[in-house]
């Protein structure tokens, strides 16, 4: 094996705030995941999805391997009950200085992730969702790739040119949002609306949303800076 290849080690963080049992049961069921992280209330939607029936898929059943947290919102079983299965417990205090989900997505890369997926991550309140996104950088500056994932959205960050595939696409629309205060000279091609030099701002973020790709292959090229990327459905 090559020195540079890493072993593939997919990890999912469920996280604290809106994910129906259902959605997360549905996850597990058509995913691979070698690292479960459950993050202070994402313990009890864990609990709550091995008791949900989808028609003849199979139940899966999964015990996280770390849970983190100060486990100030979980209402179910304390992280306790999970040592016996041979989860790993860190437990913060309540008042600090970092959020729960950015201590998971460092404990991910501590642990040797290649991927990332983080679900419960959108919904409730706004404050925690804003600094949920702005927390994919933690990932995205260790090299690797991260993802918030909900029934309707994927949201990640890009610093540097990419291409998407239009028929592994998450859904129709497709959005740019700088999260530095500019991105400049940006080449959109194989999107509906396409073009060169691009300067995406702050101050006007909307123009980049609700685009769409047309092509079998729509590219993003840029030298600097850091996009916030939504591949988005309909609900």
């Amino acid at each position: 094996m090559d020195k540079q290849e890493r072993i593939p080690k997919r990890t999912l963080i469920v996280a604290g705030g809106e994910l129906s049992p259902a959605f997360l049961q549905s996850y597990l069921a058509s995913h691979e995941v070698e690292d479960l992280i459950a993050v202070d209330r994402g313990m009890d939607v864990l609990l709550q999805a091995k008791n949900v029936t989808m028609g003849t898929v199979p139940i899966v059943t999964f015990f996280p391997d770390l849970i983190v947290g100060d486990f100030d919102s979980t209402r179910e079983k304390g992280p306790e009950a999970f040592r016996e299965q041979g989860a790993e417990i860190e437990v913060y205090p309540r008042e600090k200085d970092f959020s729960d989900l950015e201590s998971a997505l460092k404990a991910a890369i501590r642990r040797g992730s290649t991927e990332i997926t983080v679900l419960g991550a959108t919904g409730g309140r706004l404050d925690h969702f804003l600094a949920n996104v702005m927390d994919l950088r933690i990932a995205l500056e260790a090299g690797v790739p991260a993802r918030i994932v909900n029934g309707q959205n994927v949201i990640y960050l890009a610093d540097r040119s990419f291409a998407v595939e239009k028929r592994r696409a998450f859904g129709k629309y497709f959005s740019l949002l700088p999260l530095t205060g500019r991105v400049r000279h940006v080449s959109l091609s194989g999107f509906r609306y396409s073009g060169e030099d691009i300067t995406f701002d702050q101050a006007a973020s909307s123009y980049g949303i609700s685009n769409e790709i047309l092509e079998e292959t729509a590219e993003v090229c840029f030298e600097e800076g850091i996009l916030i990327v939504v591949e988005s459905k309909d609900g």
